[in-house]
């Protein structure tokens, strides 16, 4: 019996392969061309193509060739990382995925604030200020920028908690389950001072109950930051 690990090796290049276009007719090879292009036997490419089919990445009929599921067809926050593009390949449609990723990230990040501006009582306004001010020193002072992701992602968590949004939590989770999936793309690219500055912009909006410079000023830092990013994983083309 073949290692597991050739198993998950062969899925995760064929996975790559159908993010990445690289089967435009939606076909994939046979099992018998798989098998002879891996070095494998035909159980172990099998074994592979069942895995991609409980993604519904792809669609298996007897008799016909395995084919392929357009990846905005399948596309969740959980697999999202499948949109990234090759680095520094322009690529309008997987950009656009990624823009949704990063406005709605924003957009329940200012929405949370704000509301706990109106809503939150005040001990829930003390945490949701020290977070702030920790995240600020996370991106100060810590080389380790996945720090500050974490400590951006438990700021939310905090703020939905704080004005009793459960829905809202269970979206933070999956939207940072999400991140993590990309992360290596996007965090050497995150820029510790202009998160320090929206940190503390929120940390005295906050302070003083002021959901509007939130609404506006915060969400076009961030807005900012996210197009930085974008920039970086998915370039707009020229």
């Amino acid at each position: 019996m073949e290692h597991k690990g050739l198993v998950e090796r062969i899925e995760a290049e064929l996975e790559q392969g159908i993010a990445l276009g690289r089967y435009p007719r939606g076909s994939l090879p046979s099992e018998h061309e798989m098998a002879r292009r891996y070095g494998v036997s035909r159980t172990t490419i099998r074994a592979a193509l069942q895995r991609l089919a409980a993604k519904r990445l792809i669609t298996r009929h007897p008799g016909r060739r395995t084919r392929t599921v357009a990846v905005g067809e399948v596309l969740t926050l959980e697999n999202l990382k499948l949109v990234l593009p090759e680095e520094g390949r322009a690529d309008p449609a997987r950009r656009k995925l990624l823009e949704g990723y990063f406005a709605l990230k924003r957009e329940i990040t200012v929405d949370l604030l704000a509301a706990c501006c109106q809503l939150a009582p005040k001990e829930d306004l003390d945490l949701l200020s020290s977070a702030c001010f920790l995240l600020r020193d996370e991106a100060h002072w810590e080389l380790d920028r996945s720090g500050w992701v974490r400590q951006e992602f438990e700021l939310m968590r905090l703020a939905a908690h704080a004005v009793d949004r459960p829905g809202h939590a269970l979206l933070v989770q999956s939207l940072e389950q999400a991140f993590w999936g990309f992360s290596e793309r996007v965090l050497p690219h995150l820029q510790g001072p202009a998160i320090e500055e929206w940190a503390m912009l929120a940390f005295h909006a906050l302070l003083e109950r002021d959901g509007t410079t939130l609404r506006r000023e915060l969400s076009a830092r961030l807005m900012a930051l996210d197009v930085q990013l974008l920039d970086h994983l998915a370039p707009a083309p020229e």
